[in-house]
């Protein structure tokens, strides 16, 4: 599952990490959760900015090794702001929580993002 640097608050957060636990995970599955995982914040992205198109950047700026943890951070760029990059993580995480918690549809979460939420949640 996916943890950001601080709790849900009003704070601005700008990384998300994921946390993928067991030391054996193969490197097909490290892709697809990379790849989840972009697909996810760009989903959300998005439909907080109702765009056809995501506009933040995202870099990774951690990874450590054993179980999997993998940090990306959104980069603020011309018009995108700090509180923007907080609101998607924000969104992602809140909206983890309510898929854990409950069976539905979280708030700005297309298809697509729900798809791949499920897909991290699964992943062994």
């Amino acid at each position: 599952m996916t943890k950001g640097e601080s709790p849900i608050s009003k704070e601005t957060i700008k990384s998300l990490t994921l946390d993928i636990e067991g030391s054996l995970l193969s490197f097909d599955k490290f892709i697809k959760a990379q790849e989840q995982l972009a697909i996810l914040l760009h989903e959300v992205d998005k439909t907080l900015a109702n765009k056809n198109r995501p506009l933040i950047n995202w870099r990774i700026s951690q990874v450590h090794s054993g179980s999997i943890h993998l940090t990306l951070e959104g980069m603020p760029q011309d018009q995108i702001t700090p509180s923007q990059i907080s609101e998607v993580i924000k969104t992602v995480e809140r909206g983890i929580v309510t898929i854990l918690e409950h069976p539905i549809r979280p708030k700005y979460f297309s298809d697509r993002a729900l798809e791949s939420a499920r897909s991290l949640a699964i992943l062994k």
